[in-house]
């Protein structure tokens, strides 16, 4: 019961005591907000009472007494109402009721008066007003004793009972295996604390059951997932929730640390459940998922957006979606967050990529993780590549020397699609340009995005123009230093200078030494003889001397 992401906090009106109440036993000045219940965690999407979506209604009879329960129809077409509170049906007034609907739907769960007609004395509803169809859940913990286990599967009866008493009455509850926290195996006779829910179909069970034992209390593993000044929280380990816990509540004199495994109690102060008892585990004892071993072939149906603040106005924790065709060739879809990437690097809609399958241990959730991307999505999504040199790097990010663009572009380190491969100054990559919006300024510039590294020489920057060019040398190239990577010779700029004829035009073009093929370096008034190239972005020739054919002499 309690892994239905359907269950919902129920709260009865502060001016209006209702039989659910009795039987609850709620207490007005401890009621808080209503919110609603989705997977251990309460946001306040949806309304628990009419009170959220209407005004104040007229009071009907005098006892101002508001119950729960679900519409029904007789065989006279005269409404009635299941209520949830162990009454039997009570006939509602339509007329009063579902404001301007003349039928409300069968099995609608509703909130309404419990009132006496005049002539028969009998009880009836007034004031029916739908609610909202999730399950109610009481916020109050309730203390009981387990009269029958939870059977083994195969049994045919998987549901236990809880009884508890309540001003002078006793009543028994269900509940499931699924909806007993901490792992632990209950038995008949054993103290617990539970929260009581409804279903849409009135029927009242037991929920987040906890084991009561002050002797020996139940422990619980989790991992420090935030901190403040003096206090934090913990996810747990048992269900997919966080647990507060204040410093004080450690019992190591080490200090805890964000990501830190932990060992812990649950107590309930002022209403709360706080984490009590706190002391460290090794590192690794905590284990939230078990991932698959089989690597997956995928395609990207919902990529990831990146930016700090579409983070801030992300509510679901795993936006991103992941197709792919599982082993009885039905296609799947699972999601993924950002922590689920190899690499912060950008996925597009249609890429396709490679992944395993994380499975969580709580709630049984899968999702792709450790998810890298294939060389085969750059030739279906015919997005345009780039190539250029690595020229600088800083801390997380560096500058790349394009082909084709005279600026240096800027990358971010999270970008290199291979983790594995650092990458270091000279390094020959392929990447795509795409526009980063900067949300301090909003300000856009381009950036290199989805880099690949490249094997050595691959980058050109420079067009074959003439072969076989003799010129004088009017300027000697600055030393450089030796066994230079290739992409690092592309990086030098050429300091020397050549004058010499080409197709009947004089002209002077520039070399370095890393250019010349022989040992000896030429000097100025040296005749030599080499190719001559355009380089792509510069305005300026360059050459590649030859060996041994330039000779020495003066101008």
């Amino acid at each position: 019961m309690s892994s239905n992401p359907q269950w919902k906090m129920f709260q009865p009106p502060v001016s209006h005591p209702a039989p659910l109440q009795d039987i609850l036993d709620l207490q007005h000045s401890n009621m808080q907000a209503k919110q609603a219940y989705r997977n251990g965690s309460y946001s306040s999407e949806y309304p628990s009472s009419p009170r959220d979506n209407y005004g104040n209604m007229a009071n009907v009879g005098s006892s101002n007494r508001y119950s729960l329960g679900v519409g029904n129809f007789n065989m006279d077409s005269c409404p009635t109402g299941d209520s949830v509170g162990g009454y039997s049906p009570a006939p509602s007034n339509t007329t009063q009721q579902y404001d301007s609907l003349n039928h409300p739907p069968i099995r609608d769960p509703v909130e309404f008066q419990m009132a006496y007609d005049r002539r028969t004395g009998k009880p009836i509803a007034s004031t029916v007003t739908k609610i909202a169809p999730e399950v109610v859940l009481s916020e109050a913990r309730v203390t009981g004793t387990v009269t029958t286990e939870v059977k083994g599967e195969g049994s045919g009866d998987n549901t236990g009972r809880i009884s508890y008493e309540n001003r002078g009455e006793c009543f028994f509850l269900p509940f499931t295996k699924e909806d007993v926290e901490g792992n632990v195996s209950l038995r008949p006779g054993d103290i617990v604390s539970f929260q009581i829910a409804t279903n849409q179909r009135g029927n009242l069970g037991a929920c987040h059951v906890r084991f009561e034992n002050p002797v020996h209390p139940v422990k619980y593993h989790g991992v420090v997932c935030s901190m403040k000044e003096s206090f934090g929280f913990i996810e747990r380990a048992d269900v997919v929730k966080e647990i507060f816990f204040h410093f004080s509540e450690a019992k190591t004199k080490e200090e805890l640390n964000l990501g830190d495994d932990v060992e812990f109690i649950i107590q309930t102060r002022n209403g709360k459940e706080v984490a009590c008892n706190i002391t460290k585990l090794p590192s690794g004892s905590v284990v939230f998922e078990d991932v698959s071993p089989d690597m997956m072939r995928g395609q990207v149906l919902k990529p990831l957006e990146r930016g700090n603040m579409v983070r801030a106005h992300q509510s679901d924790p795993l936006p991103g979606r992941i197709r792919y065709r599982a082993a009885d060739h039905s296609e799947v879809e699972v999601p993924f967050g950002d922590k689920d990437q190899c690499r912060e690097f950008t996925l597009r809609h249609g890429d396709w990529v490679q992944f395993q399958v994380a499975t969580d241990r709580r709630d049984q959730l899968k999702r792709a993780t450790n998810i890298s991307l294939l060389d085969e999505s750059f030739n279906v999504s015919g997005e345009k590549r780039e190539q250029g040199v690595v020229c600088s790097l800083k801390e997380g990010f560096g500058f790349i020397q394009c082909v084709e663009r005279e600026p240096k572009l800027f990358f971010q380190f999270a970008e290199v699609l291979r983790p594995g491969q650092e990458l270091s100054v000279g390094d020959e990559v392929q990447f795509t340009v795409s526009p980063a919006t900067s949300y301090s300024n909003m300000n856009t510039r381009q950036s290199a995005i989805r880099i690949k590294h490249l094997p050595p020489g691959t980058v050109q920057f420079e067009t074959f123009l003439e072969r076989g060019v003799r010129g004088v040398v009017t300027k000697e190239a600055q030393p450089v230093p030796p066994n230079l990577s290739y992409g690092m010779q592309i990086l030098i700029e050429p300091s020397g200078v050549i004058t010499c004829q080409s197709n009947g035009t004089k002209k002077t073009v520039l070399f370095s030494n890393d250019q010349c093929e022989s040992k000896a370096l030429p000097r100025v008034g040296d005749k030599v003889n080499f190719d001559l190239y355009q380089h792509l972005l510069k305005e300026q020739c360059t050459v590649l001397l030859k060996q041994d054919e330039f000779e020495p002499g003066l101008i």
